[in-house]
């Protein structure tokens, strides 16, 4: 059976969006900005988890969103990490630190549409995965972008939610790449729920971890030069 919000329960925190980073100081501002301009009633939280790196952001940098974000309904936290962890194990991290029902997976490169937590929690009463299936990719290393298709429901998806007990539940032995698909596949059975597009942008050039994904959309007919 699939729970119901209790509406009347706020201010408790309904969604928690987790943005795990590294080496990524020139990007990370692009999702922090879209954070500060999410439109919903839920109070919310980001939680900010870095490792060290050349280009390590710092709290300094983060915490400067902190008073959009509250704006916003949001509470901001940054978890300085000691030392480098895998993606997966950040992601578990994020997941025993959350105080929300629904853990959203955000990437430090993306730009999350305004309503993006929104449609999560709504998304989120039906089932126990959310994601969508297509979106916009501007590759920063040529200026050029793309509407990139994943109807594979195998392949990485795009604004990726689920229940942050199942992630709490995931295995400690987290590998090194391919996450998203073992996180889905740890998840047990549930139920998974998506929507063809959502507004918002996705980027490649200084990612640190899917430069592979340009070449699934590189010769798509709508790539733009």
């Amino acid at each position: 059976m699939t729970s119901k919000i209790n509406y009347n329960a706020q201010p408790e925190v309904i969604a928690s969006v987790i943005v795990p980073t590294w080496n990524s100081a020139p990007i990370l501002w692009l999702q922090l900005e879209s954070m500060c301009r999410q439109i919903t009633d839920h109070r919310w939280e980001i939680i900010v988890i870095e490792d060290p790196s050349d280009n390590y952001a710092g709290r300094d940098y983060v915490e400067r969103y902190a008073e959009r974000i509250e704006r916003a309904n949001g509470d901001l936290r940054y978890i300085e990490l000691p030392q480098k962890l895998s993606l997966g194990a950040k992601w578990k991290m994020g997941a025993e630190q959350a105080d929300g029902i629904y853990y959203l997976l955000a990437a430090s490169d993306n730009y999350s549409a305004p309503n993006r937590i929104e449609k999560s929690v709504e998304a989120l009463q039906g089932c126990d995965w959310f994601d969508v299936r297509s979106g916009t990719f501007y590759d920063i290393s040529s200026n050029r972008e793309a509407e990139w298709y994943c109807h594979d429901s195998s392949k990485t998806a795009l604004f990726m939610a689920t229940k942050t007990h199942l992630m709490r539940k995931l295995p400690d032995n987290a590998p090194g790449k391919y996450i998203d698909g073992w996180i889905r596949n740890n998840l047990g059975d549930i139920k998974r729920g998506s929507i063809e597009w959502m507004d918002g942008l996705h980027t490649d050039g200084l990612n640190n971890i899917s430069f592979h994904r340009r070449n699934m959309y590189e010769n798509h007919p709508r790539f733009r030069r």
